[in-house]
């Protein structure tokens, strides 16, 4: 489903598998979006732009709506890997990955190893909405990247080439924050007219001019089509693909050991400081280079104490309860943005989890109040009241409804109140 790109005020509604069990919600989108421009969800999983016009071919789409078709009233185990027509695209390594073990799931057409058998751990192909093969193969890596270096073959990760003397008034319109400076990378996020999330890019700006821009693989058409209807005729060019067409992700506290032996160029803090970005030498190939910031493994790695907190299991931090974030959190073993990663997998050595975050937050500051016997350290109702209304002088969004109110993650205004006070009520009878 999705509003038509090239065609103005033409709509797509098809290829339900159950027609009338969809029938509600298609018509209430539909709805939606013709009468205000954009609807209540994020449809975006269901944009048929996600194959792309390249790989979804005639032969595989033949072949994976039978898959589906014969699959359509079977156990839904959340964890199924759809086997046919593949492999469709690879990366250059992935017979080294396939002869090293890997399990490949598919992301976008792209074949990305999920995880990797072992002597003792082999994919035995049970399928189980509890513990499965793979859980301790993931496990065992996840603890070898956070102890030393690990390197993911991050196949389809979309990349877009910004240029021109234009360029940056463009994405500081298209994209919400300013603009990273020259050799500089962040994180942002495209937002629809009513503020909400449409799609997100790592932007790397090169050169005063010239930005790379790097994103999910499964939005790659979707995304391009949204930057293309802000384009100005003149003043900035925007290239779909880069010369730099592979993608590998070096992390974990030993990986610029690693890489330093591959380079002449300074790896060093000083000269390549976190969220920087510039091109090097490595093992005689020229790659663009971005430094993103891993905090928390420099950390662990030095042995100071880490505490997090966190509540749906992508915080930084939940890597310490990682499988059951997999085994029990929706979406906790495949994030849906494309990446084809998962929850999180740095760890921490306090974990503190909460329904909302903010109210660990608030139960750290009353344990610290108490411990130190300063009722200054308290996070008081006062202060929260504060907090949401500055937010909301401001126009930040609640992205659980997309409006502004003084509302967080689904949670009404007084329910955070009632936990500041709680928390100062029994901290101020200790004192």
């Amino acid at each position: 489903m999705r509003p038509g790109v090239r065609l103005a005020e033409f709509y797509h509604a098809c290829c339900f598998p159950v027609g009338l069990t969809c029938s509600a919600a298609a018509a209430k989108t539909l709805t939606e979006w013709i009468t205000e421009g954009e609807p209540e969800w994020d449809m975006s999983m269901w944009d048929p732009r996600r194959f792309g016009e390249e790989w979804a071919s005639f032969d595989f789409t033949v072949k994976r709506s039978s898959e589906l078709y014969e699959h359509q009233y079977a156990i839904p185990y959340p964890h199924r890997l759809w086997k046919s027509g593949r492999p469709e695209q690879t990366t250059l390594l992935y017979d080294t990955l396939k002869a090293k073990g890997a399990v490949f799931g598919q992301v976008a057409g792209w074949e990305r190893a999920f995880w990797f058998e072992k002597d003792r751990v082999k994919d035995d192909g049970k399928l189980s909405f509890h513990h499965e093969a793979w859980h301790d193969a993931v496990k065992a890596e996840c603890e070898g990247v956070s102890d030393n270096v690990g390197v993911m073959d991050h196949g389809g990760f979309t990349r877009y080439e910004v240029e021109g003397p234009g360029a940056t008034e463009f994405l500081n319109h298209v994209f919400c924050g300013a603009m990273p400076g020259v050799g500089r990378v962040k994180l942002s996020y495209m937002l629809t007219p009513k503020g909400k999330v449409w799609s997100e890019a790592t932007i790397a700006r090169l050169e005063e001019n010239k930005y790379l821009l790097c994103g999910p693989a499964l939005a790659d058409q979707r995304d391009h089509d949204w930057m293309m209807q802000f384009l100005p005729e003149e003043g900035v060019s925007l290239k779909r693909g880069s010369e730099f067409d592979a993608a590998l992700m070096v992390m974990g506290p030993k990986s610029r050991g690693a890489l330093q032996l591959l380079t002449s160029g300074d790896l060093s803090k000083e000269a390549a400081p976190r969220m920087s970005v510039r091109e090097i030498t490595l093992s005689g190939a020229p790659v663009i280079a971005l430094r993103m910031d891993f905090l928390f493994d420099e950390a662990l790695a030095r042995g100071i104490p880490v505490v997090a907190v966190g509540d749906g299991g992508n915080e930084i931090g939940m890597g310490k309860v990682a499988d059951q974030v997999r085994a029990h959190v929706p979406y906790g073993d495949t994030c849906q943005c494309g990446c084809g990663g998962n929850g999180a997998v740095t760890g921490c050595d306090v974990l503190v989890t909460a329904a909302y975050s903010n109210w660990g937050c608030t139960a750290i500051a009353a344990a610290m109040a108490a411990r130190a016997g300063n009722a200054k350290l308290l996070h008081t109702p006062g202060r929260e009241a504060l907090l949401l209304d500055t937010m909301v002088a401001n126009g930040l969004i609640n992205s659980t409804h997309g409006i502004v109110d003084d509302s967080i993650d689904g949670f009404p205004r007084h329910s955070h109140l009632a936990v500041a006070e709680l928390c100062r009520t029994v901290v101020s009878r200790a004192l």
